[in-house]
């Protein structure tokens, strides 16, 4: 079995804590009466209670926006868009390759206003 860095260990953990945190949202949901339709937007409504900031941007958009993010600022995880893992394989007839789908959602990070300046 291979082992695992030491950021490997840490990006695992952080997956497990948001999927953790997305159970309860999505629990929300069901229920109903959010201010929330999604999980991702569950996570913001949560980020925004919590740090009492009302905009959040990933690093290329506020850079696009004239912005930097301070060093040392550390993001907002949220699920990234879905990408398609898996291999191609023969189907049963052998004439066309099947796409053997498993969906991954990676880590997105956003930043804060409170997290960025104006670029001079």
């Amino acid at each position: 079995m291979k082992k695992l860095t030491k950021k490997q260990k840490e990006y695992k953990a952080k997956r497990a804590a948001l999927a953790l945190l997305s159970v309860d949202i999505k629990v929300a949901l069901k229920l109903g009466n959010q201010p929330f339709n999604t999980v991702n937007e569950g996570l913001l409504f949560i980020y925004c209670e919590q740090t009492n900031c009302k905009s959040f941007r990933t690093f290329y958009q506020w850079k696009q926006d004239g912005y930097k993010v301070k060093k040392g600022s550390k993001g907002f995880a949220i699920w990234g868009s879905p990408k398609n893992l898996g291999d191609k394989k023969d189907n049963e007839e052998g004439k066309d390759k099947e796409k053997d789908e498993f969906k991954y959602y990676p880590l997105c990070y956003l930043f804060n206003e409170s997290q960025v300046e104006k670029i001079n």
